[in-house]
């Protein structure tokens, strides 16, 4: 072989593996040599779009700055200076449409058929956690029922660190919302498609899974068309109706719907893709702790009875605020110690207070069993996790939510005797509601009539295991 021939390292390792026993043709050369290939063809194309996209702009640039210059050394050049902007708009916007644009399949990597097998969890969050521990809890059961496979986390939600603890892998993309005004919905989306792009050349993804209020657009252009990948939206309800309207449309982009019910509720029919599952939750019974350990690790005395607190938001020395007026009740009552929830990736709560602790963990729920009632907003997870466990409940709706109708779902709790619903707080109800929650016997009666349902989570890790070829063939195999 000549001296100066440079195969590249991919052929030349494949090279070195080959014995003469193997060589009884050239196939197994010219499979590694198909495969470098294919590698140096994804790295010229993807140089070729940078390398026009500068060009683009520089030529851009200079024809703009022609135009200006122009226009100050004539006065008609200076009237016909918008026009003359508007042709360079026009004529660099059609090149553009023609012009290659790297997507997914530009960036499968060239090694795929012996990687191993993966799925692909994408879940959105700001300030909360419930896309993420819903997409937590299916991928937990998806394992148990396929080890063989890889998850991979990629997530706007800062928590990464709850995902890793779980043995996956995790990215993280700050959100929109989160990032300078100067960067636009569209540059975002860029951002989102590179980050796509790179974790396509990394991993072998078979299956997709987005767990968000509403498909982002550069997930929709980069998983359209991809025969190859099976592309799931787990898609939960109790949409506001001009919500729920803009969220169908974007169904035909998905080969399977999943969509978590909402308990005690009936819902209404569905489309052909969709698929509906119990309510979806983290945790299990065999999952929580005692009342006794929750007690003796948190030195709650065994007279006191426990509230637990989550409302996301408030200040306790704000007297306007809603947790303000619920500490000044309960604390009328010297048989409750209090218990307030603070989100781990929440501001800190600085309250230094004899009768409360404050509780920053992941999942909270864990310590459900040693709490005598609570007092909550009505997210669908929080809701969710205090029916399943059946924790006498104050809910205190959020009336501001774009998609999410909570004033809904804590209604039917109050309908099924398991809770009690309050939009307006004030000193007069607050106390009706704790004498009523603090009463040995109605609180019993709450905790029994709650909404009972089995745990979705499992459910959904069936279904999306068992409607996938080699998935159910892993599956079966183990």
């Amino acid at each position: 072989m000549p001296q100066d021939c440079d195969l590249g390292e991919g052929v030349k390792g494949s090279l070195q593996s080959v014995t003469i026993e193997d060589v009884d043709s050239l196939e197994t050369v010219a499979a590694a040599l198909a495969k470098e290939v294919q590698t140096r063809n994804q790295e010229i194309a993807y140089l070729n779009f940078e390398l026009g996209t500068a060009l683009k702009r520089a030529s851009l640039t200079n024809e703009i700055g022609q135009a200006v210059f122009a226009s100050r050394r004539s006065l008609t050049r200076f009237f016909k200076l918008p026009f003359d902007l508007m042709k360079i708009r026009k004529k660099y916007r059609k090149r553009s449409a023609k012009r290659f644009v790297p997507t997914i399949r530009d960036y499968t990597p060239a090694d795929a058929d012996s990687m191993k097998k993966t799925v692909l969890f994408m879940c959105t969050n700001g300030g909360g956690l419930g896309h993420l521990t819903r997409s937590l809890a299916i991928a937990k059961r998806m394992k148990r029922l396929v080890p063989d496979w890889e998850f991979i986390f990629l997530s706007t939600s800062p928590a990464l660190s709850t995902i890793r603890r779980e043995g996956f892998k995790a990215y993280y993309l700050p959100p929109h919302a989160q990032l300078e005004p100067a960067v636009t919905s569209h540059r975002w989306n860029i951002l989102l498609r590179n980050t796509l792009n790179d974790l396509f050349a990394l991993y072998n993804f078979s299956v997709v899974i987005f767990d968000g209020a509403y498909p982002y657009a550069a997930l929709v252009n980069e998983i359209s068309g991809q025969e190859r990948l099976y592309k799931i939206w787990v898609k939960r309800g109790s949409a506001r109706e001009k919500a729920r309207l803009l969220r169908d449309k974007q169904d035909k982009f998905f080969d399977r719907i999943i969509a978590p019910e909402e308990a005690g509720r009936s819902e209404e029919g569905t489309t052909d893709r969709e698929v509906k599952v119990s309510p979806i939750i983290l945790l299990d019974e065999s999952d929580l702790w005692t009342r006794e350990e929750v007690r003796t690790m948190l030195k709650i005395p065994q007279d006191k009875k426990v509230c637990y607190i989550q409302l996301g938001a408030g200040n306790i020395n704000d007297i306007d605020s809603d947790i303000h007026q619920i500490v000044k009740s309960l604390r009328k009552r010297r048989d409750v110690m209090m218990i307030v929830g603070e989100s781990i990736i929440g501001s800190e709560l600085k309250l230094i207070e004899d009768d409360i602790i404050v509780l920053k963990d992941y999942p909270n729920s864990k310590y459900v069993r040693g709490f005598d009632l609570c007092v909550s907003a009505c997210g669908y997870n929080s809701f969710h996790e205090l029916m399943y466990f059946g924790v006498p409940t104050l809910f205190i709706p959020n009336m501001n939510t774009v998609t999410d109708d909570q004033y809904a779902r804590a209604v039917a709790a109050e309908e099924s005797g398991c809770g009690i619903v309050m939009t307006e707080l004030s000193e007069e109800s607050l106390d009706q509601a704790f004498n009523l929650l603090c009463d040995s016997d109605e609180n019993r009666k709450m905790s029994e009539n709650r909404i009972k349902f089995e745990n979705g989570a499992m459910q959904a890790a069936e279904l999306l295991v068992l409607s996938h070829p080699r998935m159910r063939k892993s599956y079966e195999i183990s």
